[in-house]
């Protein structure tokens, strides 16, 4: 990732929760392609059948946030993982860099 990507995957990394989650939606609807009205109907479908199922009791709700603190553990997990593999990277960029001299 260039100088740039990693100063804006840093700043981002500091968005609260919520201003992050609507980054990360925005940045895949780029990689999505033209709206497919099946796929749009497909999803339409499984809501209501979600709700209905709700409604029949065979589904539960799931507070809101309980929801964002899983994400934001998921989350912490991640960026967690994220900087082991950095520092793991520059830890046998160093070792490379000693064998080469």
């Amino acid at each position: 990732m260039s100088a740039s990507g990693e100063q804006i995957l840093k700043e981002a990394l500091a968005l609260p929760l919520r201003e992050r989650a609507e980054l990360v939606e925005q940045l895949l609807a780029t990689f999505q392609s033209p709206p497919d009205p099946h796929i749009d109907e497909l999803w339409a479908r499984e809501a209501e059948d979600r709700l209905d199922a709700y409604d029949r009791g065979e589904l539960k709700a799931v507070p809101a946030e309980e929801v964002f603190n899983k994400i934001k553990q998921s989350s912490l997990r991640f960026k967690t993982t994220i900087e082991s593999q950095k520092v793991g990277a520059q830890e046998l960029n160093s070792s490379h860099q000693m064998s080469d001299s």
